[in-house]
């Protein structure tokens, strides 16, 4: 009798478990439950579940037909991995998709992933903001700015964004950089006109710009019209600015073509030039002028 109560309480725990798990012929199966709600239904009091290969081996999930195949692959040799197969009815003859290193690389299109995240081939997405960079924060504010990459939503500005946060995160930057479809840049704008368009100023320590119009060394041949300065005084009491420069009211609807104005001004220093010649040559003729004057002066006085 003792040794039958011995029996039936080692038995206990084992019943009691059997009563957990269901596996019927057909219908849904449990572990952990006798209610299973699905085809197939696990439950623990830790949330937990897992599935272990034998050692030095690969354990495989497949499905029916056109498999897709969940890898587990367990070689002891630091190179475990969990890998997505598929277009294949057999292991090998399936595809790598994606790959989860056991070093927590993640690889999409490549077996043998570097970073965090390897990606060997595209990507795309019709969300806003695509891709977001932070770092942690550490007492309560970020250690560095939040940065995202998205596509504009907007069909008649389509191009590729790039936006900014606020230390916290919250408040985005949107037009910090625009690339758009046909190949302008916008900084701090979203609608370029040019290949680069920039809102804002611009810092640098130099800037080389290709001439679109001659050099005005024109200024310099004997066959330039070179104005007089009366005529130069009557154009601008006319017009309210030098001949060839565009207005002030013209400059600020149209802006200025930064090499076409630095070649118009170049003219003017040159024309400039011509003058201030002209007027030494001038001086000088006045001067010895005036000295031969002198000379005849103090002749007329000695013949006294």
């Amino acid at each position: 009798m003792k040794y039958l109560i011995s029996f039936l309480i080692c038995l206990l725990p084992i019943l009691l478990m059997a009563q957990t798990n269901v596996f019927p012929g057909s219908g849904n199966v449990g572990i952990g439950t006798s209610n299973p709600l699905a085809l197939f239904q696990m439950i623990n009091n830790n949330n937990q579940f897992s599935i272990r290969p034998e050692s030095n081996s690969a354990g495989t999930l497949l499905t029916s037909g056109q498999a897709i195949h969940l890898v587990f692959n367990d070689n002891n040799d630091g190179s475990d991995y969990f890998s997505v197969r598929a277009n294949g009815t057999t292991f090998s003859s399936t595809d790598e998709f994606f790959r989860i290193t056991s070093n927590g690389n993640v690889g999409i299109g490549t077996t043998s992933p570097t970073h965090l995240l390897t990606l060997n081939g595209g990507a795309s997405s019709d969300g806003a903001r695509t891709l977001v960079f932070e770092r942690q924060v550490s007492g309560g504010a970020y250690n560095d700015i939040k940065a995202s990459l998205g596509i504009s939503g907007n069909t008649s500005q389509g191009g590729l964004r790039f936006m900014l946060s606020s230390d916290d995160g919250n408040n985005w930057i949107n037009n910090v950089f625009f690339l758009q479809a046909g190949g302008n840049v916008g900084i701090g704008t979203t609608a370029p006109d040019s290949k680069l368009a920039v809102k804002g100023n611009i810092h640098a320590e130099e800037v080389k710009v290709d001439l679109s119009v001659p050099g005005p060394d024109y200024v310099f041949k004997e066959r330039y019209d070179l104005k007089s300065l009366e005529e130069v005084k009557d154009y601008i009491k006319e017009h309210g600015h030098l001949p060839n420069i565009p207005s002030a009211k013209e400059m600020e609807e149209n802006g200025i073509q930064l090499g076409e104005m630095n070649m118009k001004l170049l003219e003017k220093i040159e024309e400039l030039t011509l003058y201030l010649i002209e007027k030494e040559e001038t001086e000088k003729l006045m001067l010895r002028q005036l000295h031969e004057l002198d000379e005849k002066i103090k002749k007329m006085e000695k013949s006294k």
